[in-house]
């Protein structure tokens, strides 16, 4: 099992602005991709499955489960890895752009 976890935000001006996550506008997320081949390096592109968490207005979080999600790596010039993919959940169609850092793998 390959398993992705980190912070979200409706933007990367949110994450840069603050990211000790002081005001609490992140939100924690995981993916996970179950391999054939328990052997196969990290990070593995293709099909995941996960959810991400949600703020309501009452302070309270709701995890909402991710469905169809596919990821793509490319190792990149600086040793880490582009990320772009897609997926859905219950607020429709999404893609997904990002960057692993060699920190997380």
């Amino acid at each position: 099992v390959h398993r992705i976890s980190g912070m979200w935000a409706s933007g990367l001006d949110i994450i840069l602005a603050d990211p000790q996550n002081v005001q609490g506008y992140c939100n924690r997320f995981e993916f996970e991709h179950k391999s054939s081949s328990p052997n196969t390096p990290f990070p593995v592109s293709g099909r995941y499955t996960g959810w991400f968490d949600l703020n309501n207005e009452t302070g309270t979080k709701t995890k909402i489960a991710e469905k169809d999600v596919t990821l793509k790596f490319r190792k990149n010039n600086a040793g880490y890895h582009n990320v772009e993919g897609k997926g859905s959940n219950a607020f429709g169609k999404y893609t997904i752009t990002g960057t692993l850092t060699q920190a997380l793998l």
